[in-house]
């Protein structure tokens, strides 16, 4: 595993939630915070939804979607799949007590589906620890010569093919 598809995890693992980006049902574009149902692999990232959910409805009509997320001073966007599963074992298997307010029937609850996202390609950002201090010397260089600055060899951006 490369360095890019170890941050973009790391980010996964920290973030508290991520953004489920769908296109909706008038085909404008449809973001909402939404929290891993398990931890995330390369392979999937899984969420919970009501069958009758926006997130459920937008998947089923167009599975093009992304995920973003930020966690602290990093920051990924990743483009891929996302089907809709309604296995009861899986979705047993990604079942956590802290649904409950929303599935009050448990795990096995009708109203429940999975969303399996499939990265295929993203972006990370990691402006953190030695690499925000090259993003500010570099800031204040570009102030100092009256340019744009240059991140290019700070190494704060990465994209990933999955």
């Amino acid at each position: 595993m490369n360095e890019a598809s170890e941050t973009l995890l790391s980010i996964l693992s920290e973030a508290e939630s991520t953004m489920l980006v769908t296109t909706g049902e008038d085909g404008m574009i449809a973001a909402r915070p939404m929290k891993l149902a398990k931890a995330p692999t390369l392979d999937a990232f899984w969420f919970i939804t009501a069958t009758d959910a926006s997130p459920a409805r937008d998947v089923d009509a167009d599975i093009r979607s992304a995920v973003t997320v930020q966690a602290g001073r990093k920051h990924a966007s990743v483009s891929g799949m996302a089907t809709l599963v309604t296995d009861t074992a899986k979705i047993e298997e990604l079942w956590s007590v802290s649904l409950r307010p929303w599935f009050p029937g448990g795990p096995t609850d009708p109203s429940i589906v999975a969303i399996k996202f499939v990265p295929m390609k993203g972006e990370v950002w990691d402006a953190s620890g030695m690499r925000g201090i090259s993003v500010l010397f570099e800031s204040v260089k570009a102030i100092i010569k009256g340019e744009a600055v240059d991140l290019s060899e700070a190494g704060v951006h990465s994209e990933i093919t999955l």
